[in-house]
């Protein structure tokens, strides 16, 4: 095949001197790379990965302390069944916001500060500190979504001994 391709050598290059630039080519692509690579590599901060525990425990917390039974009426329902039941029926607001602290003190403990934000009302448990002002108290993103017998999902989020909660520097109510 060499030889087909080189039959007349008039005016052509040596396959010496192909083969050294070809070298001189692979080089300088290879420099070229490594560079790039280097540059791009000496850029980037190492990323640590956070922990998400306490935003799972949060969450799991959440869903099985929705499923805890309460009687209203004469009746046992879920807390979450309540919180829908108190969307379409403002009268039991009230009744909505005691049962949910008495069982949140049950539920989580005394000692632990457990918040639940339903929609924006925000409710603090017992074990709180009193310098936390739920007015400028932001609900964690990590929500849970409850049907609603109105147009509206309910948005729900619990927040269970953030760090948020037990810094110093929390505005005082």
């Amino acid at each position: 095949m060499k030889n087909l391709l080189m039959k007349c050598k008039r005016g052509g290059i040596s396959t010496a001197l192909l083969d050294f630039w070809s070298y001189i080519a692979l080089v300088i692509i290879a420099l070229v790379f490594y560079g790039m690579f280097t540059f791009q590599a000496s850029s980037i901060r190492e990323n640590k990965i956070i922990s998400y525990q306490n935003s799972l425990r949060s969450d799991i917390q959440l869903i099985s302390y929705l499923k805890v039974p309460v009687i209203i009426d004469g009746k046992q329902i879920t807390i979450a069944d309540f919180i829908a039941l108190s969307d379409i029926d403002p009268a039991k607001k009230e009744t909505l916001k005691n049962t949910i602290l008495q069982n949140m003190d049950r539920y989580f403990g005394t000692s632990a500060c457990s918040i639940i934000c339903i929609n924006n009302d925000v409710l603090k448990g017992s074990g709180c500190p009193s310098r936390l002002s739920l007015q400028v108290y932001i609900c964690p993103s990590n929500y849970a979504w409850i049907p609603s017998y109105t147009k509206n999902p309910i948005r729900i989020s619990l927040d269970i001994d953030s760090q948020s909660i037990n810094s110093q520097d929390l505005p005082v109510s």
